[in-house]
């Protein structure tokens, strides 16, 4: 059981960096723009999007406030998704005492069940050390990390289970309220 609580809080802690996102109520914004909704599951107290990849399989990730990259944890899978996989680089997990290697993968294109699609970058692990499927009872694909959420306002409805991202741009946020960058 310690093993799998290290090998969690590796999963979770990998990047070091939060990047800048606004984490906020419901009930603070006015957006001039839609914004992108996505579902989410509640899972082991973890948020789990599913989300379409490449128009060719769902994955699921969870979602990681704190980590800066998005990670995915099967090469042989990111090959069959078409995934165009460019340098091989060196990470550290969390505890700053083992490395893996993982391949940049580019360009990849995710979509919500609500048929809105973006890109993002991701790390590819060159081997799943992590196994968490076993702990979920569910093929689990990865970390979406706040990479994918870069520049953009975040708003977390833990009512409605959804996840919505705004232009910040395009989004005002309420007088009443104090808007916080995440960091």
């Amino acid at each position: 059981m310690r093993k799998f609580h290290f090998l969690v809080l590796t999963v979770l802690l990998t990047s070091i960096v939060f990047t800048q996102c606004s984490f906020l109520h419901s009930n603070q914004l006015k957006s001039r723009t839609t914004p992108v909704s996505m579902p989410f599951e509640i899972i082991n107290n973890f948020i789990i999007l599913k989300l379409r990849i490449n128009d060719v399989a769902e994955c699921k990730f969870i979602y990681d406030t704190g980590s800066e990259n998005s990670i995915f944890f099967d090469k042989e899978i990111a090959e069959i998704l078409n995934f165009k996989m460019v340098n091989e680089i060196r990470i550290m997990g969390s505890d700053l005492t083992k490395s893996l290697t993982a391949k940049v993968a580019l360009n990849i294109k995710a979509s919500t069940s609500q048929d809105k699609s973006f890109t993002l970058n991701m790390l590819v692990l060159n081997e799943n050390i992590f196994d968490l499927d076993k702990y979920f009872g569910f093929h689990l694909s990865g970390i979406v990390g706040n990479n994918m959420f870069q520049n953009k306002i975040v708003q977390i409805d833990y009512e409605n289970n959804m996840i919505h991202v705004y232009d910040a741009d395009k989004t005002e946020i309420d007088p009443g309220y104090t808007n916080i960058d995440a960091t």
